[in-house]
């Protein structure tokens, strides 16, 4: 395991890198969370078949901020792309969790062929999330910190009070009756607690909805993106406990890809948002079992 800095879409990305396989395997994480996160499954996974990169996200832990404080859709799944072309890959998988999530649907609407399997882990693609919205009116009650961090001294008060209480608030609703290791909490806290990572969170969520005003042209670029059909072979995990984005959110997932393109649906049973570290074993072998087919 090393850790490496390279240059992508103008943003010096820090990466731990492990293996020395054929494949390339990007692993993306999501908000409470840093790159470390994916240390565990990276581990499991056979070096000689392999070659991992868990990269910090733009503008979290050691990797710079973007220069323009632009987090929009778009430019996260051109961050993916640039890391593929960065490592000397033609093609590569894609493991996506949370906000990394996000990241790995745009890089797979932004270039199709550039994506041998997409994997993501608690988020639907946008498409269907919004599909399911309206029939899951308890998602606006999980999506409460989404609202909050729309006011942006509100949402960096929050995140640096008493501690990072809210890291702690967020992962014991996000994923209750896992017992999640101290020492990984206290590094997330120590990785948001680096000068400017209160706002650089604020702003991945501000790009969600209040650039829509703010940045008009360019949230409707990102938007129109997000609507298109994937063309990739797919799977998406989700946890019957996460208390994030409910199982119900996930219901019709074939709507956001087009016709004919493998997708797989695994759901698992107790667990809740962070699924490579609650259930290791079982995301494992999704990764080892490849793409589905159609």
């Amino acid at each position: 395991m090393k850790l490496q800095v390279v240059r992508a879409n103008g943003i010096n990305f820090t990466c731990y890198v492990h293996g020395h396989g054929p494949k390339l395997l990007l692993m993306l994480h999501g908000f409470p969370d840093d790159a470390a996160t994916m240390l565990r499954l990276m581990d499991s996974l056979p070096t000689e078949q392999f070659t991992m990169v868990a990269p910090h996200m733009r503008g979290l832990g050691p990797s710079s901020k973007a220069p323009d404080r632009r987090y929009l859709y778009a430019l996260l799944g051109e961050d993916v792309l640039g890391l593929i072309d960065a490592f000397g890959a033609e093609t590569a998988h894609l493991y996506g969790h949370d906000f990394g999530a996000l990241a790995c649907y745009a890089a797979a609407q932004l270039g199709p062929d550039r994506i041998e399997h997409l994997i993501t882990a608690s988020v639907p693609p946008p498409r269907t999330f919004l599909h399911n919205l309206p029939k899951q009116p308890r998602q606006f009650a999980r999506s409460w910190h989404i609202f909050m961090m729309q006011i942006p001294w509100l949402g960096k008060a929050l995140l640096g009070a008493q501690d990072d209480a809210l890291v702690s608030l967020l992962w014991r609703l996000w994923s209750p009756g896992w017992r999640w290791q101290r020492d990984r909490l206290a590094k997330v806290k120590n990785s948001l607690n680096r000068k400017g990572a209160r706002g650089t969170v604020v702003r991945y969520y501000r790009a969600l909805l209040l650039d829509a005003l703010l940045d008009p042209r360019a949230w409707q670029q990102s938007f129109k993106l997000s609507m298109e059909l994937i063309r990739v072979p797919s799977t998406v995990i989700y946890g019957d406990r996460d208390g994030c984005v409910g199982k119900g959110m996930f219901k019709k997932l074939h709507r956001s890809f087009a016709l004919m393109t493998p997708v797989r649906p695994v759901l698992l049973k107790g667990c809740g948002h962070f699924p490579h570290l609650e259930c290791l074993e079982q995301v494992k072998d999704v990764i080892l079992e490849g793409p589905p087919e159609a």
